[in-house]
């Protein structure tokens, strides 16, 4: 009789036990879950921030936010650092294998052309020492040149202007003292 009540004793502990175990993976797995969805909010908020940037007025108002930089260029384009890493993201996708633009140096010529200059960088697929790209918004124009000499012809041949490179760091720092760059539109100086 005695054996008999301390198996039953037993299989209390055994089933309390059991049922606190099952309550403890229940709660770890809601724990689990619950983290798991702040963590994707705040995924989503940090690189929707970055991917949706703003448009209209508010395009030139925005240097970035707390992991990355931003400099407005010509509406929708910008520069974006993240990891020290500046690079303009395509809209046309007429290179092919190209949705971003690796930057050193940039310009924007007479507020309609943006003109760069990057080293180590990709164009169309294949790692180059230099390219440089010019992007022209109003015509949907975005093209890259890995010849310096086809790169100015491109310019000469198009009446555009000799770029004055500047470094990108040097633009933010820029940006951030007085809150605007010089082809920014009059009511934002």
């Amino acid at each position: 009789m005695a054996n008999k009540s301390l198996r039953k004793g037993c299989l209390g502990i055994t089933a309390i036990v059991a049922f606190l175990s099952l309550v403890g993976i229940i709660t770890v797995l809601i724990l689990v879950i619950i983290g798991g969805m702040f963590f994707t909010r705040f995924f989503d908020e940090v690189t929707s921030s970055i991917e949706h940037q703003p448009t209209g007025d508010a395009f030139f108002e925005s240097t970035g936010g707390w992991d990355y930089k931003r400099i407005p260029l010509i509406e929708p384009y910008q520069a974006i650092n993240t990891n020290d890493l500046w690079l303009i993201d395509l809209e046309t996708g007429s290179i092919r294998h190209q949705s971003t633009v690796g930057v050193t140096k940039l310009d924007i010529i007479d507020n309609k052309y943006i003109v760069t200059y990057g080293t180590d960088e990709l164009y169309a697929g294949k790692e180059y020492d230099e390219v440089w790209f010019i992007i022209i918004p109003d015509e949907n124009i975005e093209q890259g040149f890995t010849d310096e000499e086809e790169f100015f012809t491109y310019l000469k041949d198009n009446d555009i202007d000799e770029p004055n490179f500047r470094d990108l760091d040097v633009l933010y720092r820029e940006l951030a003292d007085r809150g605007y760059l010089e082809w920014f539109p009059d009511e934002y100086k």
